[in-house]
């Protein structure tokens, strides 16, 4: 699970009170095993690519193929990609000078952070394992929340 490279690329800076600031965060060659996805191709999961395939009306696989294929002995098809780009923040904020007497500035800005990610993973999220952050299981995918997407409005004021 461990990733041959890992890498970002900030850039920020202000012009005239406008301020920018992005950031993306890369991760190249590192594998996730989807365990979700394993569980859910299996027939006893209802609707998964296997569901159907040994009913009586449908005999195309022998009983007992679709138990044995997602019985944990050959996973390999389940062990992705997980590289990735992320545009991981998107900042722009406008500082006024004096907006009124009694207040020196006053900064306003939005802000975006994961707002999209380039990758080829059939789950949710590559970035995310069982483990949360934790560093002792990487690149496990089993029921874990995915990073949210989130958009923040704020302001500052210095008196």
């Amino acid at each position: 699970p461990n990733p041959d490279w890992v890498g970002s690329f900030v850039t920020e800076f202000d012009v005239k009170g406008f301020g920018f600031r992005m950031q993306f965060d890369a991760v190249q060659g590192q594998d996730v095993y989807n365990w979700n996805r394993r569980n859910y191709d299996r027939h006893n999961y209802r609707g998964g690519e296997d569901y159907g395939l040994e009913l009586v009306d449908n005999p195309t696989k022998p009983k007992g193929w679709a138990n044995a294929a997602g019985s944990g002995l050959i996973d390999e098809e389940y062990i992705e990609d997980g590289s990735f780009v992320k545009l991981r923040e998107l900042m722009l904020r406008y500082t006024f000078r004096r907006p009124f007497k009694w207040m020196r500035e006053l900064e306003l800005r939005v802000a975006g952070r994961n707002l999209v990610s380039f990758d080829s993973y059939r789950g949710y999220d590559p970035e995310i394992t069982i483990a949360g952050r934790d560093t002792g299981v990487g690149g496990f995918d089993f029921g874990a929340v995915p990073v949210p997407r989130t958009l923040v409005f704020g302001f500052t004021m210095n008196l």
